[in-house]
């Protein structure tokens, strides 16, 4: 992923803080974090800065909320950063689903004081935009009214999955199961399960990193974690320098894993 496509949910690298990180470890040295979003948009970053660039702009966040004084001002600057990300050509439902789970994973990371308050407004944000995303009534599209669309099967699990890019040794494995998902996902049964054909390739982070996607993967679309798992059985190896590949039933499993997040 190049620098312009990388999109932050928050926006907070320029929030100064105490043990705020300055900028990012590139090509052996530290580039401040305006330097790269300013001067180098066609930078390619792999996956470990991806993660290290949401984690930098996840504690800015969580910091700032920390020193918000009412539950008013924590919802306006949350709505902020949702508005914030939708304009810059984000999806609503994935910043909504994002944040709502780091607070279910992280809760201890947000005050109680508001943490209550944060996910009520954004589960009514996500059932608003999921109202508006449904097929509209005849009399409505006659009135010419814009009607939102949602995400094409592709977009949704290609930007979901996009992050997992530098989870293989060659970047477009990744590739390989995105298209086998979506086939999958519009009824075509994928080539590799039809043909019994392996391709598989060790995976290079850990379990939290690498199934956490999928996870989101199956709460997103009408994947089940045994369809999913299945695909997976065809292209992966654990990171255990195993030549085997994973069996499907124990892919599931670190599917269903809690993964705690400390940050």
């Amino acid at each position: 992923m190049k620098v312009c496509d990388y999109k932050p949910l928050y926006g907070f690298f320029d929030y100064d803080y105490p043990r705020a990180t300055e900028g990012i470890y590139i090509n052996g040295s530290i580039i401040p974090f305006e330097e790269l979003f300013d001067d180098n948009p066609e930078l390619e970053l792999n996956f470990l800065q991806i993660d290290f660039l949401n984690l930098a702009d996840n504690s800015a966040f969580r910091y700032y909320l920390g020193e918000l004084q009412t539950i008013g001002e924590v919802i306006e600057v949350v709505r902020n950063c949702f508005d914030e990300y939708r304009a810059g050509g984000g999806s609503p439902f994935f910043w909504l689903h994002s944040v709502l789970n780091d607070i279910e994973l992280n809760y201890d990371s947000y005050p109680a004081i508001y943490r209550g308050a944060m996910q009520t407004n954004l589960s009514e944000w996500l059932a608003f935009y999921e109202q508006s995303v449904m097929p509209e009534t005849t009399s409505r599209q006659g009135n010419n009214i814009p009607v939102p669309q949602p995400d094409t099967t592709s977009e949704i699990i290609s930007r979901i999955l996009e992050p997992l890019r530098g989870a293989f040794i060659t970047s477009n494995h990744i590739d390989k199961i995105i298209n086998s998902m979506v086939e999958y996902l519009e009824g075509t049964t994928p080539p590799c399960i039809e043909n019994e054909s392996y391709d598989r390739s060790s995976i290079l982070i850990s379990n939290m990193e690498f199934y956490t996607p999928f996870k989101q993967l199956h709460h997103e679309t009408a994947l089940t974690m045994p369809m999913i798992a299945k695909v997976l059985h065809y292209y992966i190896r654990p990171n255990n320098g195993s030549q085997n590949g994973m069996k499907e039933t124990a892919i599931i499993q670190n599917m269903k894993r809690k993964y705690s997040k400390v940050i």
